[in-house]
């Protein structure tokens, strides 16, 4: 897969060809260099009313490439997502890599939407999960410390 390949995938209107392409980012591809452009349309793609289309660039951007820039996506995404799945458990774990791997970066909204998902989950692990996130985020609590509560979940 090159550029114009990606290119094409996410102008295509064929859900398979998006999908194909995530799928092929996240595995033999993940080290292809992207323009910003080509950023953008992928980041885009968190908000996607397909759920299986928005995990798997949550999956790429968030635990893949650890993108700052998918940041403001993955919030927004799941500040409107009211169901406890894959997309909504992947969203977390992608903002927690993503801040592992930017920790001098303030993470205010994201801090707003990790305590709000805490309150608003019906499942006690996720508002677990949310709830350490918070912390995390917070500087509350060091990594090996969210990673060892988390597993205990």
């Amino acid at each position: 897969m090159d550029i114009e390949g990606v290119i094409a995938a996410l102008d295509s209107d064929n859900r398979d060809e998006v999908l194909k392409c995530l799928y092929g980012l996240s595995g033999p591809h993940r080290d292809l260099k992207l323009p910003e452009f080509v950023m953008e349309a992928l980041r885009k793609l968190i908000l996607s009313a397909d759920d299986e289309i928005s995990w798997r660039a949550q999956f790429l951007l968030g635990l893949v490439w650890g993108d700052l820039g998918s940041l403001p996506f993955i919030v927004q995404r799941l500040s409107r997502h009211d169901e406890d799945n894959l997309v909504f458990a992947t969203g977390l774990d992608a903002i927690f890599v993503i801040a592992q791997r930017h920790p001098q970066e303030s993470f205010g909204s994201s801090i707003e939407v990790a305590g709000d998902l805490a309150q608003r989950s019906r499942s006690p692990e996720l508002v677990q999960i949310s709830t350490l996130l918070k912390k995390f985020l917070q500087r509350e609590i060091g990594e090996e410390e969210y990673r060892a509560s988390k597993s205990s979940t």
